[in-house]
């Protein structure tokens, strides 16, 4: 039974073919039954599809075998890259997804779908996507129920975007976060994307209150940058928040409104102690839209129904309100 992870880079489709052989010729060793030989191979095929069609920076695929006592044998691929992530995030989370006819087609709600486990953290800095299948026991895991959808758009004279954000799911909620690096350009990019870093290293370990602290240690080496913050529980019914400096929430409807409220200052330099707030969130009633101020904060939302799913609120907020004299970053979540 292999204990570590082999890795292949992805570049070619010839790279496709060899990581999809040697992870079908591992969980052939290792007995796996027939269906999920034939699960294993779509979801191989289209993780190192995605790195090709999107040229994603420094792709690659993680692969192992492993065994514990509880789970039994399991198959463990782990998809990175170092950007430049996923636009359309709830978009592409959808069954049957693809944008690209060079792809097996089956799209990344596909994959998550036919894993026994699925994970997802994403930033313009980098995508991890893990997932495990099992040989024998198959664990009952429960669907998510977060939507997230996030666009951003960098200022019209630059080519690229000094805003950045964050997204990881939780098996019972998910973190996310909006970054706006002072300024705009390349300097602006490089204090979000070691935001980005930053929480992609720690937010799944810590509380809201020690990631800004974190944050501000991190920038300093930087130019500096705004941020937000949020916890959504989904199980436990609340949502945390935590900012500092011109990042704006709003929760919908418009009779759960509550002014959350981040501290002026500029994380890498000076600024005020956060206070985290904590809400009650109710899956399938609440909405929040975060934005940079590359979004007007006059955001009215009463002609865009509230059916409506996330990536469509997106666009609308995009289309709408982007000032476009500055990066726009926009995030809905539901």
């Amino acid at each position: 039974m292999n204990s570590e992870y082999s890795c292949r880079r992805i570049y070619l489709h010839a790279h496709k073919s060899a990581v999809k052989n040697d992870i079908h010729n591992l969980a052939s060793r290792n007995n796996f039954p027939d269906k999920a030989m034939n699960e294993i191979d779509l979801i191989a095929a289209e993780l190192a599809s995605n790195h090709i069609k999107h040229d994603t920076i420094n792709g690659r695929i993680k692969y192992g075998v492993f065994t514990d006592e509880k789970s039994g044998t399991y198959l463990e691929i782990i998809s990175e890259d170092e950007g430049p992530g996923i636009p359309d995030y709830e978009l592409a989370l959808e069954d049957g997804y693809t944008t690209s006819s060079r792809s097996m087609g089956v799209g990344l709600g596909s994959v998550r779908r036919l894993s026994d486990e699925f994970s997802i953290k994403s930033s313009v800095s980098g995508t991890t996507i893990a997932i495990k299948k099992y040989a024998e026991k198959i664990p009952v895991i429960p669907e998510k129920k977060l939507m997230i959808s996030v666009l951003t758009r960098p200022h019209p004279l630059e080519n690229v975007c000094g805003d950045g954000y964050y997204i990881e799911r939780f098996k019972n909620g998910a973190c996310i976060a909006v970054i706006d690096g002072l300024g705009h350009g390349i300097h602006a990019r490089e204090a979000s994307a070691c935001a980005e870093e930053y929480l992609r290293n720690n937010a799944s370990k810590t509380s809201i209150k020690l990631l800004i602290d974190g944050l501000g240690e991190k920038l300093k080496k930087t130019r500096g940058a705004v941020a937000s913050i949020m916890f959504i529980n989904d199980d436990r019914g609340f949502m945390e928040f935590g900012g500092v400096g011109d990042i704006s929430v709003h929760l919908y409807p418009k009779e759960d409104h509550i002014s959350f409220q981040s501290v002026p200052g500029i994380l890498g330099m000076k600024r005020r102690e956060v206070k985290v707030q904590s809400y009650p969130w109710v899956s399938g009633r609440n909405m929040a839209v975060i934005h940079s101020d590359g979004i007007s904060a006059k955001i009215n939302l009463d002609d865009c129904m509230p059916e409506e799913k996330p990536d469509i609120i997106a666009h609308y907020i995009m289309n709408k309100y982007w000032r476009k004299n500055d990066d726009g970053t926009v995030m809905v979540v539901k």
